[in-house]
C-alpha cells in the first residue's frame, strides 16, 4: 500500500482494506486531510479538528523495532522528565494554554500535568520512523482528542509498511512546544 499526500488530502493510491484502531471504526487515509485552518482526522467515528497544526511532506521509513525500542527507553528514562522541566521554565505560554499553577508545579517535577494521561509528551516524528529525543521534536500535546487524532494518523499511514519501507505523506506538524496553544473550546 503506497499512501500520498496532497496539501489538502491524504489519498490512498491501492484499494486496500481500511485498519482497525483500538475503539475505533475502521479508518482509512480518507478520514483525514489538512485543510487551511489545520489537520482533520477522526476519533472513535467523530470527525475532529486540530487547529493550527501545519502539514510537512515527509518521507516516513519504517525504523527497526529494536532502533525504536531503544530510543523509547531513552526518552521514558530520561528524556521526557527533562523536557518536562525545560518547559516548565515558559510559565506565559502554559497559562495561556490553560494550565493551572498545579501543572505548571508537576511539569518542574518532570511530571506531565493533569489527571493520568490527560496530556502526553509527543514526538512529531515518530521514534518508528525518522524521529530523535531532541526536544526540537517533542510537544506536550492534550490527549482527548489531539494527541489521539495523530496517533490514529500514524497508524493508518504506517499500515503495512515494513521495516526499512518508505513512504511519501504529509504529516501533521505543530510549530510550538505545547498543544493547544490556546484554550480552545471543549479544552482545558
Amino acid at each position: 500500500m503506497e499512501v500520498t499526500g496532497q496539501p489538502n488530502k491524504v489519498t490512498q493510491t491501492t484499494g486496500r482494506g481500511s485498519a482497525s484502531l483500538k475503539g475505533n471504526t475502521k479508518l482509512s487515509p480518507d478520514d483525514f486531510n489538512f485543510d487551511d485552518k489545520g489537520f482533520n482526522g477522526k476519533l472513535r467515528g467523530d470527525k475532529q479538528s486540530l487547529p493550527d497544526v501545519n502539514s510537512e511532506k515527509i518521507s516516513y521509513v519504517k525504523r527497526s523495532p529494536s532502533e525504536a525500542a531503544k530510543l523509547r527507553r531513552e526518552f521514558d528514562s530520561k528524556v521526557k522528565s527533562e523536557f518536562l522541566k525545560d518547559l516548565s521554565q515558559d510559565v506565559e505560554r502554559l497559562t495561556e494554554a490553560g494550565l493551572s499553577s498545579e501543572d505548571i508545579k508537576a511539569l518542574s517535577m518532570g511530571q506531565p500535568p493533569g489527571q493520568f494521561g490527560e496530556w502526553q509528551v509527543h514526538h512529531q516524528l515518530p521514534l518508528d520512523d525518522s524521529g530523535t529525543n531532541d526536544f526540537s521534536n517533542l510537544v506536550l500535546i492534550k490527549n482527548e482528542p489531539y494527541h489521539k487524532v495523530i496517533t490514529n494518523y500514524q497508524t493508518v499511514v504506517k499500515k503495512g509498511l515494513g521495516i526499512g519501507e518508505e513512504r511519501i505523506v504529509d504529516w501533521p506538524m505543530i510549530e510550538a512546544p505545547i498543544y493547544p496553544t490556546k484554550t480552545l473550546k471543549g479544552g482545558k
